[in-house]
Order: structure tokens, then sequence, then C-alpha cells
């Protein structure tokens, strides 16, 4: 089974859940089961809105002169998806594109595996080793940690302090593999059989199936522990080289048995897309990333996701604080002051699906538009429906973490001081560039 998160640049829908009975005047795409969950593709919504036996929206107006149309620049898309079993392209999985008249066109495609998550493995420096009743145990205090995406390649390390407690996702079984140093007896794989709590050792201790060799190390330079951190692994399609000037949209199948997509496994479906040279129509370009993972996308594989979005950014609003001092005469005296710059973003007319990406989207620890880094402010989205249609409208508004060009004291080329600034060359000819260094102009 596959997931595909709905935080991609591209949303994807499962096609199937259920199969309809002999005789139903809907397809299986058609289903109320379908319908009833955030299931549909824009395009199929349209589709049944305008089909009397099926009524999707019967009181909504949708027609497909309102169909929003996701454009891009043929940019590489990455399709991130979650997998509980290995894939390998065009053997268990396959991805096409599927142009308005059902045929489709090359493009280039390559599917990677990320992380591995159902034995994903991590990396721990000094760890503590010692003999437990004729076996090998250890114990944490502090080091450095490395996560693995697919071993060895490293996605994340940082310092770790248990302080002799221990990961909350240990437990007996796991697997590990020890390194005590070059030629160390004790060196090898082998198994969690225990854990205890030592009052000697003040630590929790995890006992190893291996038996202990006298050995004067008590450190081990590194320990690698494998266990499950989640029942799918990560893989990402990469895509590019699609069709430009086509109206196409993405198809991902799997098949239960390898080569056979005749009649997938399962078959997710993107909505539509356009890619020309220069998209017009007033979009903004929209960015956002994670340090770690958000809504169901890994970020630590280096994916950044983005979408092209019918946006007004040009209402500004300025914010600040101002610091005054006031005496008993009332004189004013201004102390400190901020700036926040602050504008208000407009969205008209998009259909739900792109309502939620933009949601998503700001919620992020990294969202840019068009290059520029802004924070939303949280509190400020509203969102109405379009009277008697399936679009809606938006408002929210982001502010700039980080303001370039203002003058502060901060810069380090900022002198805070009443009286000008001179260059001073001393009797050796030099020229003081600061208190501590020098500049030889002769």
């Amino acid at each position: 089974m596959i997931v595909i998160p709905e935080n991609n640049t591209l949303r994807f829908v499962k096609r199937q859940y259920n199969g309809q009975p002999t005789g139903s005047a809907w397809t299986s795409a058609e289903a109320p089961f379908n319908r009833n969950y955030f299931n549909t593709r824009f395009y199929d919504e349209i589709s049944a809105n305008i089909k009397p036996t099926i009524q999707l929206h019967a009181q909504l107006f949708g027609d497909f002169s309102q169909y929003i149309l996701q454009t891009f620049r043929n940019e590489e898309i990455i399709i991130q998806l979650l997998s509980d079993t290995d894939i390998v392209d065009d053997f268990n999985i396959k991805i096409q594109n599927v142009k308005t008249d059902g045929t489709g066109t090359a493009f280039t495609k390559t599917l990677t595996k990320k992380i591995d998550n159902i034995a994903h493995k991590i990396h721990y420096s000094n760890v503590n080793f010692i003999n437990y009743g004729g076996f090998r145990a250890f114990y944490f205090t502090t080091g450095i940690f490395n996560n693995y995406g697919v071993f060895p390649a490293v996605i994340e390390t940082g310092n770790y302090y248990l302080n002799g407690e221990l990961p909350t996702w240990l437990a007996v079984g796991q697997s590990i593999e020890m390194y005590l140093g070059i030629g160390n007896a004790n060196n090898g794989t082998g198994q969690i059989t225990g854990i205890f709590y030592s009052d000697t050792y003040n630590s929790w201790i995890f006992i190893t199936n291996r038996s202990y060799v006298s050995t004067p190390v008590t450190t081990a330079p590194y320990i690698i522990i494998t266990y499950q951190r989640s029942l799918f692994d990560v893989y990402e399609y990469s895509i590019t080289g699609l069709p430009a000037e086509v109206c196409q949209y993405i198809k991902i199948l799997t098949a239960e048995v390898p080569y056979q997509f005749t009649t997938p496994l399962e078959l997710w479906e993107s909505d539509f897309i356009y890619f020309e040279i220069d998209p017009a129509e007033g979009l903004s370009f929209l960015q956002w990333k994670n340090t770690k993972d958000k809504f169901m996308v890994d970020f630590r594989t280096g994916v950044t996701n983005f979408c092209y979005m019918p946006m007004l950014t040009y209402n500004l609003i300025p914010e600040g604080e101002t610091e005054l001092y006031t005496d008993k005469n009332s004189s004013a005296e201004l102390l400190d002051s901020d700036y926040k710059r602050k504008f208000k973003c407009e969205v008209m007319a998009i259909p739900r699906h792109l309502i939620e990406k933009l949601a998503l989207a700001i919620r992020h620890e990294y969202f840019y538009i068009n290059g520029k880094q802004f924070v939303w402010t949280s509190g400020t989205w509203n969102q109405e429906r379009i009277e008697n249609t399936m679009l809606y409208n938006c408002d929210f508004e982001v502010y700039e973490p980080n303001l370039l060009g203002i003058f502060s004291t901060a810069y380090v080329n900022t002198t805070p001081t009443e009286n000008a600034n001179f260059l001073l060359i001393d009797d050796d000819n030099f020229l003081l560039i600061d208190d501590n260094n020098k500049l030889i102009i002769d």
C-alpha cells in the first residue's frame, strides 16, 4: 500500500476504495463514499456537478468555465510518497502523464528510496559499554547521534543528552551493531534482550545477546540501533520534461503482480496541470518546507514544495511598537521602537483543494512568496464560498521575519555616535581598518 501526502507540490486522490454494484448508473469514482470523503479531483467534481443523476453539489453552480488549472514552468516536481513494501519503478509501481485525449507522452522520471522507516537506523557515539552477567551491555549519557535515511546516508545529526535515560522507542528485540575499536573482540551485531535500571550506574541498562569478552575498553566509539520508526518507508518520484503547453494530469499505479498495471492494485491521480513558460494571471510563486516533517511530508530529504497561486500581496500593513518616556511636564522622549512589515494576501475564486494547499503551505517553518520568506500571522485566516459556485475567496496576513535594508545599530557597519568618522593613518603609514587591523597603503 502507498500513501501520497496532500502536502506535496501536487495533490493526488485515490481513485478506488470500493466498487459499485452491477446495474449502478454511477462509476466507482462517482460513488457517495468517494464524494463524502475528500477524495475527488476538481475536474471530477465539476463533471459530477453537471451530471443530473449524480448532483454532487446540486445547490452549487459549477461548470468548466470555472475550472482553475494549476500552472507550472516545467520545474522539477518532487512527489513524496510512503509505502509499506519495497517498490521499484515500472516493476510494481508506475507513473504516467495523461492528456485530455487520454494519451500520454514521454518524460523523465526517477524513483528513489529516501528514508528507511521500517528498518530505521540511528547511530549513537560515546555509548558506555559494560559487562553484565557475561553479556555485553550498554547505557547512554551524552554524545552525538546520526539519523540515517538509507544507510549510510545521514539525514539528521545532533547532540543527545540522555544522562542514563533511554530513547522512548528503544525496546527488546531490536537489532544492534556494536563497534568498540579496531580488532576489539566485542565488535559485532546482535539483539537487545533485556532492559533494567541499575543503581550502580544510575542509568537504564540494555543487555544484548552477545557474550562479553574481557577488554579494557569501557566506552564504545559507537552503536547503531535498527528499529521500526513507522510502518512506511519514504520514496520520492522526480519528474521533469513534461510536455509544454499541454493540459495533463499525473497518474500513479501500483501492481499486485509485477508489471501487471492493466488492473492496478491502487490508482492515484492528480488534478490537471499546465506547463507554460510565462505564467500570467497575477500568479505568485509559493514555496514551503520544514526542518523535519510536516503534514506527512518528511522535509529531511531536502524537498521544497511549491505552486503558483493567483494571489494579491500588494496591501502593506505597517505595524510596530514604541517605548516612550514621559516626564512630569508631559515631555516625551522615544526610548525604543520596532517595525514589522506586514502584508495582506488575497486569493480569489479558487477551488477547495487549492484553499487547503494554501492553508497547509503557510503553516510551515519556511514559507516563501516569490522567493522572499514570510511568516503567517496566526488568526488572520478568513475564507468564504462565492455564492452559488464551487469556488472560494480567502485572505490572510504575513510579515517579513527579517527586514533587509532597514538601518539598525545591530548592523556591523553602523557606528552609533554623534561624531563624524574619519580614516586614521598612523606613523607607520598604515590605514586603521578597525581597532585591531591595519592596511598598508604605501
